[in-house]
């Protein structure tokens, strides 16, 4: 999970503070982490805790990615819920 950017601010929001992923990866998360703020990460998290499935859970996070960071969509592998 921490080497898929579509996750990165799920796991800012629990506020792990090392995440182990593949070199490739490191650019886009260390992107998607220095434009993030740790409250709306936490407000994410909360967010999804209250959702009943995991399907709801991931389409918030979805929709989230693509909202706050639209111009990295083609990296994030956004083809995920839809």
């Amino acid at each position: 999970m921490a080497g898929d950017p579509m996750y990165a601010l799920v796991l800012l929001g629990y506020r792990f503070h090392e995440l182990s992923m593949s070199a490739a990866s490191i650019p886009i998360v260390r992107e998607i982490v220095q434009r993030s703020r740790l409250d709306e990460a936490r407000a994410l998290v909360e967010r999804i805790l209250g959702l009943s499935t995991y399907r709801e859970a991931e389409q918030i996070v979805f929709d989230t990615m693509r909202s706050k960071f639209a111009d990295l969509v083609p990296v994030l592998g956004a083809d995920g819920a839809k």
